[in-house]
């Protein structure tokens, strides 16, 4: 048996270990255990309600403390890095599937409110017929989006202080328009992809979801897809 220590997850330790007589398998572990369940009940609802290509968890549960999430190990180049070497109409097959798995998650996830997303108390199995998912403190759209701009905005380096003030009074106009929430993906780029023979095999790293307008999932894909890949 082998143990191999990847990089990626922000809150989370991830490991690939590989068998001789059995297929290989990741390894995920995290200091909350709420965590690891979550992403369980996410990946489970995602593999069953749409068509986006995501590892389905094998077990998960809690050891000492610990988190834990054990799912298949699949195949295949971090798309960020082969994503150069693809030819244009790869490179734009690629795109589209992205903005298809977008759509789908937006259809197969409706939320009453906008918040991070957890396991909902009481639940036995996150692979039940009901939804598995709750947002755990729940604010209005017009709120949410606010709160989330003004993360961001203060996030910003100095080269970016000319801007702070029409941001700000940006982020105070009023917002009429906003949909009911969706599941906002915030990690769906191809740093969090696999690909093969120029096809996407695996969206990775669902953890920490979030319940959002789809407009901010669209804008954010938009420019982490488009605007960086695909010019």
């Amino acid at each position: 048996m082998s143990v191999i220590s990847l990089g990626r997850g922000n809150g989370k330790r991830t490991e690939v270990v590989r068998f001789e007589t059995a297929p290989p398998v990741v390894v995920q572990r995290a200091v909350s255990p709420m965590r690891t369940r979550t992403e369980a009940a996410l990946l489970c609802t995602l593999s069953e309600r749409t068509d986006v290509p995501v590892p389905r968890p094998i077990a998960d549960g809690v050891v000492d403390g610990t988190g834990w999430l054990v799912t298949p190990l699949i195949e295949g180049r971090d798309l960020h890095e082969a994503f150069v070497e693809l030819g244009s109409t790869a490179k734009h097959g690629v795109a589209r599937a992205f903005g298809r798995y977008l759509g789908a998650v937006h259809e197969a996830f409706r939320f009453s409110a906008c918040g991070q997303l957890a396991v909902a108390d009481g639940t036995e199995s996150v692979a039940g017929p009901d939804e598995p998912l709750s947002v755990r403190d729940p604010v209005d759209a017009a709120t949410w989006v606010r709160q989330f701009g003004e993360r961001h905005v203060a996030r910003l380096p100095a080269e970016f202080d000319e801007l702070r003030g029409r941001l700000a009074e940006t982020l105070r106009e009023p917002i009429d328009r906003a949909r009911e929430p969706r599941l906002f993906p915030w990690d769906l780029r191809p740093g969090s992809a696999l690909v093969a023979g120029g096809v996407v095999t695996a969206v990775l790293d669902w953890e920490a979801p979030l319940a959002a307008p789809p407009g901010v999932s669209v804008a954010k894909a938009e420019h982490l897809l488009v605007d960086w890949y695909v010019p």
